[in-house]
């Protein structure tokens, strides 16, 4: 159990770290969730010990990291369908978004150039 002494800071090295791990600019990270959103996971994560602390666990925390994530990448699917990069749609029988690369581009040529593009933004660490 790890105690939170500073929210704001925890929440904004927390999303640091989970923009760097998966690839995102420091500027996409700013553009795509505000410091107010991460903290209200965190705190959806956490619970308070008997002293008044705001903690989290290891694994509170790891669901916090994934949700934090789902967030960028649904906002980055979303900023690359509407710049017309991929062709999106609801499918009614899976019940989901499906996303796939436009034109002749299959998906695992699209995911590839992606996962290289994000590879390459290294300016995450810029306060």
């Amino acid at each position: 159990m790890y105690v939170i002494q500073d929210i704001n800071k925890f929440s904004k090295n927390i999303a640091k770290q989970v923009a760097k791990y998966a690839g995102f600019s420091y500027k996409e990270l700013k553009s795509y969730i505000k410091v107010g959103n991460v903290k209200q996971i965190i705190q959806n994560h956490s619970s308070f010990n008997q002293h008044g602390n705001m903690c989290i666990n290891e694994e509170d925390a790891e669901a916090a990291c994934e949700e934090i994530f789902d967030w960028l990448v649904g906002v980055d699917l979303a900023k690359l369908a509407s710049n017309g990069d991929l062709d999106c749609y609801w499918d009614d029988e899976d019940n989901c978004m499906i996303f796939r690369g436009k034109g002749t581009m299959d998906l695992k040529t699209f995911t590839a150039q992606y996962k290289k593009d994000k590879k390459n933004n290294k300016d995450v660490d810029k306060d």
